[in-house]
């Protein structure tokens, strides 16, 4: 074996070394085919992807791209446009409140500047010092520590900016209730001092305030619930209780709902009679109703026109999923309601109002919550149901039907004078009968009256169209009889 090594050296070594050179070959080649079907994956897959995009209009090639990024921008400069409409008022003067607000130990930066109030860190001291009481009492007595030895400026400050928060709301406010409602739009709950009375009174106070707002309007109060909107009308505090026992889930619901009866209702006040007249210089001006207008307008000689676009009657506000008794006395039916519903970004109350006018102020009424945005109130109204509290279509033919059917209609109307008695409105109970003939008029021959109506007739039929009796009348959907039942629904960012 040794005198085959010496002999055959060489051909050993040639064999060793072919043999590494085979081996690492073959490993070179196996990480080769690996990376190439990796790279065959990715291939395919950016296929894929090229496919995706190409089928896409407009497609992203390098002649899309510019316009594409710019109707981006411009859709999402568009979006902030629209933001601002869902952010309310109040906000805006809570956030400005609190950056006012002048701490009696203000922090400092290193240089020794004082570090201006935030709202992150007001609404942290706030919640901790109010959680921080166990009982009611104790919450109270740190809240007043809070106002009073805390900041220097808070009671002059609240003064301040009553007034202004008094001209975005229909709710009484006060001094003291001012801050928790101006708190509620920067994320500190309105709890109402975590006790069911406070909240029955806040009620109270609010659906006063909206009946006071509705003296003008002759609003049916036949059922006791319209005044409180879907709640029960004596909320006691066992029964809030029972009902709404977590205050902060429920007693903010509870306030948002009533803000926006209280928007809802004030709108419908503002529909009054309109006049309309020119100027000097041709421009049409659109006043208010008023005397005084009036008296001006005639003195000047002046032509104007009225338009009665107010609401009449008012038969209800309340949240849709909350109507009618069952819902009413169903605890979780109303927590429900009154929580709304969530719909991407926004938090939706459904609601639904009753209300009674001329067409004119019906429309005016709808105009009005459409351009609630304006006011940062967004509504959209979901259905219309007219309802004409006077049938002309009825009494049309019920007038055909005399012609053909005089016996009838004779025997009719002993039960029902319609031309002469018919109520506005429906269910009010039949019409008095028509008095009984005098003796001259029953002593008249039957053929004396046939010839008398004939000759009434062709009298009628020599005179012009619109000359004729009852021309231009409003039979079907009466100007002034109409009631609108209406769905809409409040948009809010939640």
């Amino acid at each position: 074996m040794n005198r085959f090594t010496r002999n055959n050296l060489l051909l050993i070594v040639i064999i060793a070394c072919s043999c590494v050179a085979a081996i690492l070959l073959l490993v070179f080649s196996i990480v080769r085919y690996v990376g190439m079907t990796k790279c065959m994956a990715e291939i395919e897959s950016i296929k894929k992807q090229v496919e995706q995009l190409s089928r896409k209009n407009p497609s992203p090639h390098d002649i899309n791209r510019k316009p594409i990024e710019e109707n981006t921008a411009l859709y999402n400069k568009v979006a902030d446009k629209l933001a601002v409409y869902f952010t309310p008022s109040m906000k805006a003067l809570a956030e400005e409140f609190v950056k006012n607000l002048e701490p009696v130990k203000p922090e400092k930066d290193e240089d020794g500047k004082i570090i201006p109030m935030t709202l992150d860190k007001f609404r942290k001291d706030y919640e901790d010092m109010w959680n921080k009481g166990q009982s009611y009492v104790d919450k109270q007595y740190n809240y007043n520590n809070f106002k009073e030895l805390t900041f220097k400026n808070w009671t002059p400050l609240v003064r301040k900016f009553l007034p202004r928060a008094q001209k975005l709301t229909t709710e009484p406010l006060t001094e003291d209730s001012l801050p928790e409602v101006l708190f509620s739009y920067i994320g500190i709950p309105r709890v109402m001092g975590e006790q069911p009375d406070n909240m029955v009174k806040f009620m109270k106070n609010y659906q006063n305030a909206l009946v006071k707002l509705m003296t003008s309007i002759k609003f049916n109060t036949v059922d006791s619930r319209i005044d409180w909107f879907g709640f029960d009308p004596d909320p006691t505090s066992p029964v809030i209780a029972g009902r709404f026992n977590s205050p902060r889930d429920q007693y903010p619901q509870i306030a948002k709902v009533w803000e926006i009866y209280g928007d809802v209702v004030k709108r419908m006040a503002d529909c009054k009679m309109i006049v309309s007249y020119k100027d000097s210089t041709g421009k049409k001006i659109n006043v208010p109703h008023t005397k005084e207008v009036i008296d001006r307008l005639e003195l000047d000689k002046i032509p104007y026109t009225t338009y009665d676009d107010k609401v009449d009657s008012f038969y209800g506000l309340e949240l849709r999923a909350a109507m009618g008794p069952n819902a009413r006395s169903n605890v979780e039916t109303l927590r429900n309601a009154v929580a709304g519903n969530d719909e991407g970004p926004f938090k939706v109350y459904r609601m639904r109002i009753s209300i009674g006018g001329s067409m004119a102020g019906i429309r005016t009424f709808i105009k009005a919550l459409d351009a609630a945005y304006l006011d940062k109130h967004v509504y959209v109204v979901k259905s219309i149901a007219l309802y004409a509290e006077r049938d002309g279509a009825f009494e049309i033919f019920r007038s055909r039907e005399e012609q053909l059917n005089p016996d009838a209609a004779k025997k009719a109307s002993g039960e029902q004078n319609v031309s002469q008695g018919r109520g506005r409105g429906r269910g009010r109970g039949r019409i008095a009968a028509a008095p009984e003939q005098t003796e001259q008029q029953s002593a008249l021959d039957p053929a004396v009256v046939e010839e008398m109506k004939r000759r009434n007739e062709e009298a009628l039929k020599k005179l012009k169209f619109f000359e004729r009796p009852g021309y231009g009348d409003i039979l079907i959907g009466d100007d002034k009889t109409s009631k609108a039942v209406i769905d809409f629904d409040c948009y809010e960012l939640k």
